[in-house]
Formats: C-alpha cells, structure tokens, sequence
C-alpha cells in the first residue's frame, strides 16, 4: 500500500497501539489491524481551505514536534530495564488520541503510555536480537513520502508552521521515527517466516511474546 504522508504518522501510531502493555487477543488485534489499514484508505486531513483544517493541521504539527524531538534531561515517566520514555512523549501522543479521535484525556494517556512501552519494549528487543532496517530503506520510504502525489504542498508548510521548524529538521526526525516502527515490522515478520504451529494462530503467539518482553522488562511508572 503507497505510503501516506501527513496522516501516515497517525496510522502509525494506531497499529503501535495493537501492542498495548495487556497484550490483546488475536481476534481484537485482527479487528484493530483492519481498522488501521481501513484508515490508510482515506487521509486524515481533507484537502479544502477552512479555518478548522488550518488549525488542525498546525496543532498536529504542534504535537508531532513535542512527540518526536524528546530533550536527553526530560523528565522520565517510565523506567524500564533497557529504556525510558518522557512525560513529555507521553503528553503529546495522548494530546493526538484527543485531539484527533475525541477521546478522554485520562484513558487518552493510558493508552499513549500503554502503546509507547510496547514500542520501546519490542524495538529494544528486536535490536538485541539483530534486526537492522538499511539505510536504503529508510531513503527509500522518505524519498516516497516526499514524492507522493498526494503530498499537499501547502498543507505541509502549514503543518511546519505548528512544528515550529524547517522541513529538514522534520525530515530528519521522520527518518528515526521510520527505523523504529520498521524494525518492528521487520522482527515481526521474522518471527512470522519462522513459525511453524499450526495449532496456534501466529497473531496469538505473537500477541504472547510482546506481553512476555514488555514484562521481562520490569516497568516502572516513577511519575
């Protein structure tokens, strides 16, 4: 499926979010797998000139930046045995499931906190266990973003303007945010090429796996 670009983060984000800390079952994983892919369909913003799209676009600009440029003596949320996240990081991916989908702010933050300790959990994992995405890759999957004909130029300096920076700056911070959530894929259909239970659907051991990592890692919650 050709990749989005503007909306491609949120869609990113609602798959991160099938990972949650209490791993869950396959059937509802399935269901949240085509609701995300459902989503990729149609893009998160509508290509008009109102004033509520204009604002929308800067706020998720405004959000993206506070998301994917974390300061190294921000104050820590989470502590685990090989990583922590920010409050700051938290903070911003709860302000997009409000913003965006209208949802409380407190179930909001336990949802961002829940979907950012599976990531980090799994992507610490998944290095450890050799999965390198190349760097052609990653060139690759921005060179598609930047080119798509479906990129509207004037919507993304309107997105800039809330990310408060140029686009080299958000090019640069995507392209990290890209080898993440690629090397999560990549370990996962690792894992997938080198299943053979039939008695079991991958989705479900898969499901066990990432709840049997986020606990060996020994999650903290210090604020």
């Amino acid at each position: 499926m050709k990749n989005r670009f503007l909306w491609l983060c949120s869609l990113i984000l609602s798959i991160a979010c099938l990972t949650a800390c209490a791993a869950p079952s396959s059937s509802e994983m399935s269901a949240n797998q085509d609701d995300a892919m459902a989503a990729a369909e149609e893009p998160l913003f509508l290509s008009d000139s109102s004033g509520n799209h204009r604002e929308q676009l800067t706020e998720y600009g405004r959000l993206e930046r506070l998301r994917m440029e974390i300061p190294a003596d921000a104050p820590i949320c989470v502590q685990a045995e090989n990583f922590s996240i920010s409050i700051q990081e938290i903070d911003a991916l709860a302000g997009e499931y409000t913003f965006f989908h209208s949802d409380d702010p407190d179930e909001a933050r336990q949802k961002a906190q829940d979907s950012l300790i599976a990531k980090y959990a799994v992507y610490t994992y998944a290095l450890s266990q050799g999965c390198q995405v190349e760097d052609a890759t990653l060139d690759a999957l921005i060179a598609d973003e930047q080119d798509s004909d479906e990129m509207n130029p004037s919507d993304f300096k309107i997105f800039l303007k809330g990310f408060d920076a140029d686009a080299s700056l958000y090019w640069s911070l995507r392209r990290e945010d890209l080898r993440m959530y690629q090397t999560i894929d990549l370990f996962k259909e690792t894992c997938r090429s080198s299943y053979s239970d039939e008695t079991i659907p991958f989705e479900t051991y898969y499901a066990d796996l990432v709840a049997g990592i986020i606990e060996s890692e020994d999650i903290r919650i210090v604020s």
